[in-house]
């Protein structure tokens, strides 16, 4: 990636000398879709820049700013919305004249003057430096990272309805007839409400969120439902927004009790067993349950048939 830095410079330089077939050939040791990707995210990040500064006013420094009130405003979150919609159909746009626009080296309608005169070359410079170190945190993070040497969740997205079980088992406990999750969006509006953009000109997080809350966390609540033949997974609207409902009927807890062959007085429910693990229980102290003493109990009794 240091050879497209250097690259830009060349051309840089020859442009200055008015050597057009030589900045052109420096621009053709950069990947073009380098070039693509920039241009996408310039637009977007002005599309969304030109959004923002729509809603925003004075604050008491005397800067323009966004206030709190502002951003928890419905008018402000359905623009953001929009321009998510808009973001895609810019991809897509791109995508389709790609071959022929004048951001792209290898059109005809590319200015190459033009490209150094304005600053589509710092913008491409800057996209450049922060897709390196975006690569070079996923490389440290891998490099630093140590598996663990035995993980019991082997199974896809298992962790998904182990955690469900454990809030229907909370929830049952306290006499609770619900349990439910807020939505993709819901949780973006917590820890992105601004919605700031990455690099890419993507809204940060949506995407994970959207995937975790409003797809997956779905599908292992209906899998979980039907294995332990619940009523079908329900919506409710909150804020305008649509959160699943799980209903924790007499039925469900029934199957789950035979499924672990649990006392039917019994106000526990255990989270489901793994391999290996499948004989050490959570939690450390006795139970209601004769199979799972708890973790302290587990060790005396395995500690004791060693003696």
């Amino acid at each position: 990636m240091a050879d497209v830095y250097e690259s830009l410079d060349n051309g840089q330089e020859t442009i200055r000398d008015n050597a057009q077939d030589m900045a052109q050939a420096a621009l053709q040791d950069i990947p073009n879709w380098l070039f693509k990707q920039s241009a996408k995210a310039s637009i977007k990040q002005m599309a969304h820049k030109g959004i923002v500064n729509q809603y925003k006013a004075p604050t008491s420094s005397g800067d323009m700013g966004l206030s709190t009130a502002t951003m928890n405003s419905p008018e402000y979150k359905r623009a953001l919305d929009q321009f998510g919609e808009g973001a895609k159909s810019i991809d897509k746009q791109i995508d389709a004249d790609w071959e022929n626009s004048a951001l792209n080296p290898e059109s005809v309608n590319f200015d190459m003057a033009d490209f150094y005169e304005t600053d589509d070359k710092t913008k491409l410079h800057v996209y450049i430096a922060d897709y390196i170190d975006d690569l070079e945190q996923k490389i440290d993070a891998h490099d630093d990272h140590t598996p663990s040497p035995r993980n019991p969740l082997t199974e896809k997205d298992i962790y998904l309805s182990t955690g469900l079980q454990d809030a229907i088992a909370k929830a049952h406990a306290q006499g609770l007839k619900y349990v439910t999750w807020s939505s993709g969006k819901q949780i973006l509006d917590r820890w992105n409400k601004s919605r700031d953009l990455d690099f890419k000109g993507n809204t940060k997080y949506k995407e994970l969120y959207s995937n975790m809350y409003d797809s997956k966390m779905p599908k292992a609540a209906k899998k979980f439902l039907n294995k332990y033949k619940g009523i079908a997974l329900q919506e409710m609207e909150v804020d305008g927004e649509i959160n699943y409902v799980i209903e924790i009927t007499d039925e469900l807890i029934k199957n789950l009790q035979e499924d672990f062959n649990l006392p039917k007085d019994s106000k526990m429910l255990p989270m489901p067993k793994y391999g290996k693990a499948s004989d050490i229980p959570s939690g450390l102290l006795k139970t209601d349950i004769i199979e799972q003493q708890g973790l302290l109990a587990w060790q005396k009794k395995n500690l004791w048939r060693k003696c």
